[in-house]
């Protein structure tokens, strides 16, 4: 292929079994190494154009850019790589044509085309019996199924199971082939399929020994995975306890803590409170020449080791008479009433 000139490359025939897909080769040259514009590509018989499509210079610009299949007809090539070879979906015998390609630019005048074009032959296929199966669908039922080939298909006949009703047997046409199914019910039967070919008689045989088999790998999957998913989630349950017993053991030891604090304090006050009150009696007492009160070390055996309560002693002769000469009462009743009083409420005694 020569280079910075126009010329194109074609076959002069392809040959495409019936039914199969079928691709026309065509690359070309340009006089322009680096063109960067559009390129338009073109199919067409001696009759009509059949695809054609613009391969964007400007990738931004809406076009499919010769990607895009109209159906029956798609480009197998890339306009860009200088390959516009046509493809065609499940040739018929009606496709037997002479194919032409052709190539242009976006400059009005500059295309090429071949002048002789591409013979697409379609050869038909021999009848064939290709395959048989046992097929097993979603819902667990299962067939026996028998796959043909041919121009036309050749036409299925069960030998075996006898007597087959017309109305089991399932099939599936193409251009070039074909499907018979029947259900599979019979356990332990040796299923058969014929056809009478071109090439003479052909069968094949399967043996179906039953379902019982298929049936059970479906409940045991399910059961290793239901076994593992409890199994996970079990753990998940542990540690999640553990976490809550955790954080729960250490806030109670903490709320413990609070209120042992809380306990020793109120103590202390009402311990401090108490030997205040009693002490400021005693003293208010002392002053009349009676008992004297201060703390001393002895121990409460109620209260704890800790603790010290007031204790009492007399006052000396001398401490008596500075009281009397000095007095001045702690307690505003006792110093209102003076000694009589005292002896009427029944305080001291005599």
């Amino acid at each position: 292929m020569a280079e910075n000139k126009w010329s194109m490359t074609v076959p002069e025939a392809v040959d495409q079994n019936f039914g199969e897909d079928a691709i026309i080769p065509c690359t070309f040259t340009t006089p322009y190494p680096y063109y960067r514009h559009d390129i338009t590509a073109i199919w067409q018989t001696k009759w009509q154009v059949i695809y054609r499509c613009v391969s964007k210079g400007n990738l931004s610009e809406s076009g499919h850019n010769c990607t895009e299949s109209t159906g029956h007809y798609s480009l197998s090539g890339d306009p860009r790589r200088h390959n516009i070879s046509l493809r065609i979906k499940n040739v018929l015998f009606v496709d037997a044509e002479r194919y032409f390609c052709r190539v242009e630019l976006d400059k009005q005048g500059d295309a090429y085309e071949t002048s002789t074009g591409t013979i697409l032959n379609i050869r038909a296929v021999p009848q064939t019996l290709d395959s048989i199966y046992i097929q097993t669908l979603p819902s667990g039922e299962q067939f026996v199924t028998c796959d043909v080939k041919g121009t036309p298909p050749p036409t299925v006949t069960w030998i075996i199971p006898e007597n087959m009703n017309a109305s089991l047997v399932s099939v599936q046409s193409g251009f070039a082939g074909a499907s018979s199914s029947i259900p599979a019910n019979l356990p332990n039967t040796n299923y058969t399929c014929q056809i009478h070919g071109k090439n003479g008689l052909q069968n094949r045989s399967i043996y179906f020994s039953g379902a019982q088999k298929q049936q059970q790998q479906i409940p045991l999957i399910l059961l290793i995975i239901f076994v593992i998913l409890s199994g996970v989630f079990f753990v998940l349950f542990v540690v999640t306890l553990a976490v809550l017993y955790k954080k729960g053991k250490e806030h109670t030891h903490h709320l413990s803590i609070v209120l042992k604090d809380c306990l020793l304090c109120t103590r202390d006050i009402i311990i401090q409170n108490t030997s205040e009150d009693f002490c400021a009696f005693s003293n208010a007492a002392a002053d009349y020449g009676q008992l004297g009160c201060e703390h001393n070390s002895r121990t409460s055996p109620f209260l704890g080791s800790d603790m010290q309560l007031p204790g009492l002693k007399k006052l000396s002769r001398a401490s008596k008479a500075g009281s009397k000469e000095n007095m001045t009462p702690r307690m505003g009743v006792l110093s209102a009433e003076g000694p009589a009083s005292r002896k009427q409420d029944g305080w001291l005694g005599k």
